[in-house]
């Protein structure tokens, strides 16, 4: 994989926290906007949540990738 500047749906989303490789879930544009869907350990399921909302969820932004 790659990273990529301009995402797409399906694309990897890498996320941080505290400063390590933390989590990873999917890019996805829904209504127009950039979201990641994610399996989230404390909701017990998939969950969605908007791209610019990750640092309020205590993630960081590592990187958004492209499979070959």
């Amino acid at each position: 994989c790659h990273p990529t500047d301009t995402p797409a749906e399906g694309d990897a989303v890498i996320m941080v926290s505290r400063g390590a490789l933390y989590h990873i879930g999917l890019y996805a544009e829904i209504g127009g906007r950039p979201w990641v869907v994610h399996a989230a350990q404390n909701a017990g399921q998939v969950v969605r949540t908007r791209l610019r909302d990750l640092e309020r969820e205590g993630l960081g932004l590592e990187g958004i990738y492209r499979w070959k």
